[in-house]
């Protein structure tokens, strides 16, 4: 099955997983990459709303309209929302505006990825927004790659990896995420988001106890076998943040990557900074389902090696290790191991998977 199609004659994109489909387009007014659908499976982009479609939000001035639900708002005048990229240039101006150049489709191995290219022409600053599928994941990845094409050096004030525009709703979303302590990690917490914004942060510089990059969000309904949710985490275990703002127009965004918080890039004339990757996913089983979506092996280029004890139903989180993952995980995974792990995950309660998280789990033998 082909995972991303296009529409050509209204610029829409359409990127299947497993489990849900992903649908953004260009708005031809502004020429910006609109988000138009997370969720349930759709069969072609045919069934997507076009950007006019989407932006057109009620009570809502037309200026304040058409850079609603941006796939990667850059910082200007006319956007008050959490940015995605904010860059100083050597002017001493931070107004960057960003415009839809061209797209390219790639295939490697079980991978799709759509590219697409936004330009800021006026100062020659180039942006690549990265989205990978996968045949066998119900998972889908985002980054960002920004080159610098101009002469004079930029600096990069802040940096995320994506940015999630969520469905115009008056309802208030509930928001999941983990905090804890030694000896009490992934402590689950909620919270409701009536206005304003939500911000989880780590500013250790380092992974710990204190706050994992990951999110959840329901309606409030959802439990552990039942409901829709989407969720992500941030593969990334420097000082990361995650951003989830719900504004006067009643629409909400989720934003994330590096933080901010003393974080400061020169970029260079040709050079290139690339962002971590931002994992997202859908679920219509409630957080059970959520976590078990991520039981599938070779689903994620994170590997969490866990000496398992197959006799005893023990299981030890021993170190987490990011890497890139070609075909390590088959190397921990032979005599049938791979199944006798996904089968004893599938029997963890959420609060244990929870900690886990959407990355891949492979069997690792003490030697």
């Amino acid at each position: 099955m082909q995972q991303i199609s296009f529409d050509s004659s209204e610029k829409r994109f359409l990127l299947q997983t497993m489990d849900c489909s992903y649908g953004l387009g260009i708005s031809p007014t502004t020429g910006l990459p609109v988000h138009l659908h997370f969720g349930k499976h759709l069969d072609s982009p045919d069934e997507l709303p076009s950007p006019d479609e989407a932006q057109n939000i009620p009570h809502i001035r037309e200026s304040r309209r058409l850079h609603a639900f941006q796939e990667y708002p850059a910082f200007h005048s006319a956007l008050y929302s959490e940015s995605c990229l904010l860059a100083l240039h050597s002017s001493g101006s931070r107004g960057t505006r960003l415009e839809f150049d061209s797209f390219q489709l790639r295939s490697e191995g079980n991978a799709e990825t759509l590219e697409l290219l936004l330009v800021d022409k006026l100062h020659q600053l180039f942006v690549s927004l990265v989205y990978t599928v996968y045949a066998d994941s119900p998972l889908l990845d985002r980054r960002a790659v920004i080159r610098n094409g101009g002469t004079a050096p930029v600096t990069l004030q802040q940096a995320f990896s994506a940015s999630l525009p969520l469905p115009w709703s008056d309802t208030p979303g509930r928001i999941t995420h983990l905090h804890g302590y030694w000896a009490a990690e992934g402590q689950i917490a909620h919270t409701v988001l009536e206005a304003g914004k939500l911000v989880l942060e780590s500013r250790t510089g380092l992974s710990g106890p204190f706050a994992m990059p990951f999110f959840a969000m329901d309606d409030g309904s959802a439990t552990e076998e039942s409901g829709d949710l989407l969720f992500g985490t941030l593969q990334w275990s420097g000082n990361w943040k995650i951003v989830v703002e719900r504004n006067d127009n009643i629409d909400s965004v989720i934003s994330g990557g590096i933080n901010d918080f003393d974080f400061q890039w020169n970029l260079r004339p040709g050079a290139v900074f690339e962002t971590p990757v931002f994992t997202f996913g859908f679920a219509e089983h409630g957080f059970g389902g959520t976590y078990l979506a991520n039981d599938h092996l070779n689903a994620l280029r994170i590997l969490i090696l866990v000496h398992i004890d197959i006799e005893s139903d023990v299981y030890m989180v021993s170190g987490i290790y990011v890497k890139l993952l070609e075909c390590a995980s088959e190397a921990h995974c032979r005599n049938g191991t791979a199944a006798a792990v996904e089968s004893k995950l599938r029997m963890l309660s959420f609060a244990d998977r929870h900690y886990i998280r959407d990355c891949q789990i492979a069997y690792h033998e003490q030697r």
